[in-house]
């Protein structure tokens, strides 16, 4: 059941601990249940910073993204690729 802020999916990335300071006093970061890739009611948070450091997407991409990828996929987080 996820809550409404997360629109239609959620896909958790396991952060690892020695690269997440609140990893310490949370044990979900490196299990991948605090930090994720998920939908937004409000898309129009997109791409600021309004969460605690989950990358927001429209519904309708991460429902085609959440079809995409398999459990276990390598996700690398940069600034830019160019």
């Amino acid at each position: 059941d996820l809550d409404e802020a997360f629109g239609t999916r959620w896909m958790g990335l396991g952060v690892p601990c020695e690269k997440d300071n609140r990893a310490e006093m949370d044990h979900r970061a490196p299990e991948g249940l605090k930090y994720g890739i998920h939908g937004t009611d409000e898309p129009g948070s997109i791409g600021r910073h309004a969460s605690g450091g989950c990358i927001r997407m429209t519904n309708q991409d991460i429902s085609e993204l959440y079809h995409l990828v398999k459990v276990g996929t390598r996700v690398d987080v940069v600034k830019d690729i160019q």
